[in-house]
């Protein structure tokens, strides 16, 4: 099973918190004097790392030779190019990574990473359902299930170990429209690299990755989210420091629902009326009422491509009839047990339909459940808040560290010609 979700009563925190340090903590570490670097000490650690760099090319025709007297032996070749690979993010970011110079630093290291592979084996990989497995000591169950059928996507890291390939670290994101950003927002929600093989870069490699596939899709815009208080924070906040974003805390905006803490039972009961639970119907009929209702709302997410049972049909509901319902909720039980809506949709002016969808949704939930389960529903609209806020007032809240990466200004987007000049002796 996956350790349950964290959610606690709402109250400030703020970001010392949230990330579990404090300042004189802060002050002791090499983040603080990253933020404090003068010129003169930036262009020299520049100045050897453009040394590094030079080096790193005899590295690896030196391990190139040594592989082919021994291609058994897969981990000096491939310490060589992950080397090279990490001198190059770190140049990338060092003067922001969506800086013109930062961004062909990172075309520069893709370029390394495509050679390695094309040589020898993969050193990173988009993850998908057929190669989920693998990356299985770094994913939590109920992520591994959203990466496998399209809810989220994720890139990991592929690293080897006694003539062995393992998945030794994810990142995983999503994209989202978000209307103060014409080309959309990419989200991360899940870091992660396998204890064994820390101190090696993993991190940087996956953020670096996951630039790369950004720049390809266009956007422009990056945003990490990831509960407060874990024990990890204060190294992902390190981390994501180093590629210049920038820290607050926030709230899930989902709703979230202990079961024991349901207390307005009657209320449930008596708004919930009308509602029809996808367990009525036969295989035939749930599946043409969800596809009618994805096409009538325009919807094309993920949900459109998963397996039939996926959809929890007891825990799924419609009002109206199979062949022309004016409202339906779909919801997931997850593999740790949280059961999550997925999608609502209601015609326009009977809005008050998803509140009866709700409630029959979470007497179900109850009467499958025990008094720890968790439910969560996102809100789709202000007045949808209101009304869970009536029906169950002890909703639980996840608090989270949100970190985001802007281009920079256009005074500070240095290209390569500025930085050369800037780190001239």
């Amino acid at each position: 099973m996956a350790k349950p979700v964290k959610y606690e009563k709402a109250y400030f925190m703020d970001l010392d918190e949230a990330l579990g340090i404090d300042e004189e903590e802060i002050q002791k570490k090499q983040f603080n004097r990253l933020m404090n670097l003068d010129v003169h000490a930036l262009a020299k650690m520049h100045r050897e790392d453009t040394e590094l760099l030079k080096e790193s090319d005899t590295k690896i025709d030196h391990s190139l030779v040594e592989y082919e007297k021994d291609d058994n032996d897969l981990e000096p070749v491939e310490n060589a190019f992950a080397n090279r690979i990490d001198i190059l993010y770190r140049m990338a970011r060092r003067f922001h990574p969506l800086s013109k110079y930062g961004k062909g630093m990172l075309k520069n290291a893709s370029s390394c990473r495509k050679e390695y592979e094309k040589l020898i084996v993969p050193m990173a990989s988009r993850i998908t359902a057929k190669n989920v497995e693998l990356f299985k000591t770094v994913l939590p169950p109920d992520l591994m299930e959203d990466i496998a059928c399209g809810r989220r996507s994720a890139i990991g890291a592929i690293r080897s170990e006694k003539h062995k390939l393992y998945g030794v670290g994810v990142v995983a994101f999503y994209t989202d429209k978000v209307s103060t950003y014409d080309k959309g927002v990419l989200f991360i929600d899940w870091l992660y690299v396998d204890p064994n093989f820390r101190r090696k870069g993993i991190s940087h490699f996956l953020i670096g990755e996951l630039m790369a596939f950004m720049a390809d899709l266009g956007i422009e815009n990056v945003a990490a989210t990831f509960p407060a208080k874990n024990s990890y924070n204060y190294l992902i906040g390190y981390i994501l420091g180093s590629w210049s974003f920038e820290f607050g805390t926030g709230l899930n905006m989902d709703v979230v629902i202990k079961m024991g803490d349901i207390k307005h039972h009657n209320k449930i009961d008596a708004y919930q009326k009308g509602s029809i639970p996808l367990s009525k119907l036969d295989d035939a009929a749930c599946k043409k009422l969800i596809r009618s209702s994805f096409k009538k709302y325009k919807y094309s997410g993920f949900l459109s491509e998963v397996p039939k049972d996926y959809i929890d049909r007891e825990l799924s509901f419609y009002i109206g009839s199979p062949d022309d319902a004016s409202a339906i909720l779909l919801a997931h039980r997850t593999p740790s047990g949280i059961m999550r809506v997925e999608f609502t949709g209601v015609i326009p002016g009977q809005e008050v339909a998803l509140g009866r969808l709700v409630c029959a949704f979470l007497k179900q939930a109850y009467l499958n459940s025990d008094n720890e389960d968790i439910v969560t529903i996102p809100i789709v609209m202000e007045e949808m808040g209101e009304f869970l806020e009536k029906i169950c007032p002890n909703q639980m809240g996840q608090y989270l560290v949100e970190g985001d990466l802007e281009p920079p200004q256009p005074a500070f987007d240095m290209d390569d010609k500025e930085v050369n000049d800037l780190i001239k002796p």
